[in-house]
């Protein structure tokens, strides 16, 4: 390069050895940090990827509780729609424990002249 405005500095020549050690330096930090982020990368693909497991699985058990509860809610409304068809219907509840279960018997009264239905729930 010429010096054509007059103003550069004169060039020297640097000590001996001193290219050697300013690229062993260089070329030692670069390769630490690609370490380093090689090490981060991969934790953080394994991270989320363990959460996108965890997420996946969740989201079909909720899916499996919901179908379930759906079908169960459907047979509630199935059983009261066919035994409630009239306005003086009553519905009478009663909790109770068998062997250490919780379940239910529910009686449904239509007219006071026909017998009672009672039905057990989760015995």
């Amino acid at each position: 390069m010429s010096d054509w405005l007059g103003m550069g500095a004169a060039s020297r020549t640097p000590r001996s050895g001193m290219k050697e050690r300013v690229l062993a330096r260089a070329l030692t930090r670069a390769h630490r940090w690609s370490r380093r982020a090689l090490a981060l990368a991969a934790v953080i693909v394994i991270a989320l990827g363990a959460a996108g497991y965890w997420t996946v699985q969740t989201v079909r058990s909720l899916r499996g509780e919901v179908a379930q509860l759906a079908g169960t809610l459907d047979r509630y409304r199935d059983t009261l729609n066919t035994f409630l068809r009239n306005p003086a219907s009553h519905i009478l509840y009663a909790p109770v424990t068998t062997n250490g279960r919780l379940g239910a018997v529910t009686i449904f009264t239509a007219r006071p002249t026909r017998p009672t239905k009672p039905i057990n729930c989760g015995i």
